[in-house]
This record gives structure tokens, C-alpha cells and sequence, in this order.
């Protein structure tokens, strides 16, 4: 026991050499396993973050429709404490969705990218051949590859959906359908240090979904960002997702700049390295020591690939995973398309809670108070407020009528705010307001 606490005392000391500005502990159990009761919302979008209406939004035995403004919200649901999935599908777009750790003591707030499929190429299903897509992926399909959904071949056009996502940017990690968590061929639960990732589907002229021929492959080969480049790996593991997790499938080999993989089924596609990993948990301030709230960040291997992607909390919580015995970097992505800060966790062998992080980002931040009142001025339990800044929307869930939220400046000067309450089905008028490093909304009205 002794030497137990001998240990734990010098990482402590290894850790805060690492990090100056943060106190790392870790108390017993830091993630308890079972059940936690929890909030969990969010917002659908599609590829040009246009919210996407009636998208079915499933989590565990629970599913709800997304509204007029993609919103979704699970109010005090019973989840697992360890890893909670969530599920979206939509007719015409590719099932995706998102996993987290949940956090018992605040909401969860959640964005989803989910991409419409779209014919962006085609072929003959009887000649195959090879087909260059958009984006730079090259299909190269064997003939007589293509069943219909009743089993028969199928010899006439194929029309393909596909993407590819980067994970270096903000844009690609918003279209992952869950986290980047994967099972490998040993039955393994793996932390996944992604490189690239990409998804297609084939249907016929009506839309009807066709599939690869079993015991057939096509070779698929897909660009790696320019920013990983240099890391990736000659060789690496294949990941297809099952719909809940990232099951391991195979290799991918690099050459020219491109992973190229056989695969022998439609759906997202994941080339990673895979890692032991434990969890951190901590809250991030800013330099007035003010939670931020609803950021989205990443999570990296120095000098490597990404492995995870998620959103600060409304109180500023941060939980994420890292790889155990490697030091891994907490990247905060604001929505100028810039990072904002980025801080290093020392190689961790157990699961630790860090305090004291604080960013000093490249952009200026506001902050938004007031108070959601409805019909008869009193406080709206359940409702959301959607920020229009330029192009860009931000969305900020609300309970119990408070609002306290934070959004980059982004080098502009007035936004758009309505607020809506949900459970009336009523909204606010539109509000301009100046954006300024403090805005104080006062009471809001949420009554048309």
C-alpha cells in the first residue's frame, strides 16, 4: 500500500512539472460505473449546418423528433456512466449519431452533423471500374460486385453517396457517427488515434439500397490531410462502425499520400491506431476565471493522429478520454475555424481529475447573460436559444430560465438572438444585440 501511495505521490509530481498551471488528483472512483441520471441536448444540422427537422434522435429505449430548429433534448434520463450513445436517423441522410461521457452534474449539449446522401458519382454494377469522387477518393469496384436487397445481382447503375472526413478540423469532426471508441479483434475496448475516415452507400435510380456482393472487396482510397500527413502510419488498423462502436476489420496501407482499404461493406470507415486509455475530468475558464460553456474541442497525440472530439458542458466541464502512458493534447476549437488554446496532459496510468485549466484564446469571447420568461412571466423550465452571428449559428440550451453562455467574437459587431420554450411551443421576437465583451440580456419574453 506503501508503495502504492509512493507512486501515485511522484506521478502527481511528473504531471504538475508538465502542466505548472494545473493541479491534477485523482480521487476513488473518478468514473464510477453503472447507471447516472443526466440531461442531454442538442442540436441536428446537416452538411451546411442548416438545422434538419424530424430526425429521429434515439437513446436507449427513448426517441424523440428533432423540431423546426434541429433541436432535441433528454431531460433527466437514466444512462450509462461510463459511455452514452446516441442515435440519429433520418430518410436520405446516413444513420450517425454521437457517444459521451455523460456528466451527472450539468447538460450535456450536443451538435450532429448528419450528411445527406447525394449522387455524386455512378457506375455500371456488371462492369465495375474505377470511379474518382469529389473529394479525392477513388473507388476501384470489381465487375458483378452488386446485390439488390433481395439477394440478386444487380447490372445497372449504381449510384454512390460517399464523404470523406478529416479529423484535423472542427468541419470533419461534427460528421463522426459516435466517438472515437473502437472493440479490436482481441474483444478489446481501444481509444482510436484516427487519421482519416470516410462513408458511402450505393442505391439504384429509385433509392433503393444496394450492397457488395459477399466475398467480394472494393478497393477504396482516400487522401490524409495535410496536417497528419507526416505522421501517419505505412500501416494501420481498419475500423468499420456497427452502428454503436468502431469494430476493428482489417489494415489500410498508405501510398502516395492515400490510405488505401478493402472493404466489403457500405457504411463509415475508420483508419486509427488503437490505444489503452483512461479519463479526465476538469473545468475550463477563462482568464477571469468565468466557465466556458458549449465549446467544442478535440483531443490529440503529440505529433500523431486525433482521438476524440466532444462539447464543454454548460458549467464548463470538460470530460474526455486520453491514451494511457502517452501524453495527449486538449485542443478548444472556437467557431472562427481557429484553435483557440490547446494545454498537454502528461502521460496518464490512471483516471485524474484536472483543475485549474484556463484558456487564453486567440479570439475575444462574449459573454450572455438573462432570463427566459414565459406567457405569464414566469420562468421557462425547458427552451433553447439560437444566436445568429454572419453565417454562423450558435445554439445554447437552457433550464430553469437562466442564460449564461459564452460564443467567440469572431471579429464581429451585432448577432440576432430568439429564444424559444419548449414546452409552450412559444418563441421570442428576434433581438439584436451588440457583441461586446459582456452582454446583459435581462428578462427575455418568450411569448409569440
Amino acid at each position: 500500500m506503501r508503495l502504492i501511495l509512493k507512486i501515485t505521490f511522484l506521478m502527481s509530481i511528473l504531471l504538475f512539472a508538465c502542466n505548472p498551471d494545473k493541479d491534477i488528483f485523482t480521487p476513488d472512483p473518478l468514473f464510477p460505473e453503472g447507471l447516472v441520471t443526466t440531461s442531454i441536448s442538442g442540436q441536428i444540422v446537416d452538411i451546411n449546418d442548416a438545422p434538419v427537422n424530424g430526425a429521429w434522435v434515439s437513446l436507449g429505449q427513448n426517441s424523440i423528433q428533432s423540431d423546426e430548429n434541429g433541436f432535441f433534448n433528454f431531460e433527466n434520463v437514466e444512462v450509462d456512466a461510463l459511455r452514452t450513445m446516441l442515435n440519429v436517423s433520418k430518410l436520405g441522410y446516413f444513420e450517425s449519431g454521437r457517444a459521451i461521457i455523460p456528466s451527472k452534474e450539468s447538460t450535456s449539449q450536443l451538435r450532429i452533423q448528419i450528411l445527406e446522401k447525394s449522387e455524386i458519382a455512378s457506375f455500371n454494377g456488371s462492369t465495375g471500374g474505377q470511379v474518382d469522387l469529389p473529394d479525392g477518393v477513388i473507388f476501384n469496384i470489381p465487375d458483378n460486385a452488386v446485390i439488390d436487397q433481395n439477394g440478386v445481382g444487380y447490372n445497372d447503375e449504381v449510384q454512390i453517396s460517399a464523404y470523406a472526413l478529416n479529423p484535423e478540423f472542427l468541419d470533419g469532426l461534427q460528421k463522426m457517427p459516435a466517438d472515437l471508441k473502437g472493440i479490436n479483434l482481441n474483444g478489446e475496448e481501444q481509444l482510436l488515434e484516427s487519421f482519416g475516415m470516410f462513408t458511402f452507400d450505393w442505391n439504384d435510380v429509385n433509392q433503393e439500397k444496394l450492397s457488395i456482393v459477399s466475398g467480394k472487396k472494393v478497393e477504396v482510397r482516400f487522401p490524409v490531410s495535410n496536417g497528419l500527413i507526416n505522421n501517419a502510419p505505412t500501416s494501420i488498423e481498419l475500423w468499420h462502425f456497427d452502428g454503436n462502436i468502431w469494430q476493428e476489420e482489417g489494415t489500410a496501407s498508405l501510398e502516395n499520400g492515400m490510405y488505401v482499404a478493402q472493404v466489403d461493406k457500405s457504411g463509415f470507415w475508420n483508419c486509427s491506431r488503437s490505444h489503452d486509455f483512461v479519463s479526465v475530468k476538469g473545468v475550463l475558464k477563462n482568464l477571469a476565471e468565468e466557465p466556458l460553456s458549449n465549446m467544442p474541442f478535440s483531443i490529440e497525440i503529440v505529433n500523431g493522429g486525433v482521438l476524440g472530439f466532444g462539447f464543454i458542458d454548460v458549467l464548463g466541464n470538460i470530460i474526455a478520454n486520453v491514451p494511457k502512458g502517452l501524453s495527449a493534447k486538449i485542443k478548444v476549437l472556437d467557431e472562427c475555424n481557429d484553435t483557440d488554446y490547446s494545454t498537454m496532459i502528461g502521460a496518464l496510468n490512471t483516471d485524474a481529475l484536472i483543475s485549474n485549466i484556463k484558456i487564453s484564446n486567440s479570439s475575444d469571447f462574449s459573454h450572455f447573460t438573462g432570463t427566459l420568461l414565459d406567457c405569464n412571466f414566469d420562468i421557462v423550465q425547458n427552451g433553447y436559444i439560437i444566436l445568429s452571428v454572419d453565417t454562423k449559428t450558435y445554439f445554447f440550451p437552457i433550464s430553469n430560465g437562466h442564460l449564461e453562455v459564452d460564443i467567440n467574437a469572431c471579429n464581429i459587431s451585432t448577432a440576432t438572438l430568439v429564444a424559444y420554450d419548449v414546452e409552450n411551443q412559444k418563441e421570442s421576437e428576434p433581438i439584436t444585440v451588440d457583441i461586446i465583451s459582456s452582454v446583459t440580456m435581462g428578462n427575455i419574453n418568450v411569448c409569440l
